[in-house]
């Protein structure tokens, strides 16, 4: 049922053969993303998260850090960051984001450094969403009210969409 392919060009590439989404029997769709570089800039409320590397089928801007999803198929969308904060009141949330219908999908993630003075919050560095679109929407991993935050770190963060 399942085809784990070899290490390829600095990550790991899985591809799911099963069901999919349309029950033909046909391979899923996905996307791992990555960072070429720390970002360091372009660290502004509503900017991209710059992931700019990927694997994968589903259509992708790495100018634009955008991906593309089809109507009518049901995607898992995840992320993970690490980040670094100028000082002790930095944060930042991150998110997926509708760029189509202008909207936020699924649950937010939140980053604040070690020693954030607060309150006793702790990190949240996981986003993610289900959806299926009933149109083709573009999609991107979003920057949220950072304060502070001064790099995202390219070893360290990346996210996944595939098709279920």
């Amino acid at each position: 049922m399942g085809k784990l392919k070899q290490y390829h060009s600095g990550a790991w590439e899985i591809r799911a053969q099963g069901s999919g989404s349309s029950g033909s029997g046909t391979a899923a769709t996905y996307l791992y993303l990555t960072m070429s570089a720390n970002q360091t800039t372009g660290i502004a409320d509503t900017n991209p998260i710059k992931f700019d590397t990927h694997v994968g089928d589903i259509d992708f801007d790495n100018a634009t850090y955008r991906a593309t999803l089809l109507a009518g198929v049901t995607y898992e969308l995840s992320g993970m960051t690490q980040m670094e904060f100028s000082g002790a009141t930095g944060y930042t949330y991150f998110r997926w984001w509708d760029v189509t219908n202008d909207a936020q999908l699924g649950t937010k993630g939140m980053a604040v450094p070690t020693t954030y003075a607060g309150s006793h919050i702790a990190n949240q560095p996981n986003f993610t969403a289900v959806v299926t679109p009933v149109t083709n929407v573009v999609v991107e991993a979003r920057l949220d009210t950072p304060t502070n935050l001064t790099t995202i770190y390219k070893a360290y963060s990346c996210a996944i969409i595939k098709s279920l």
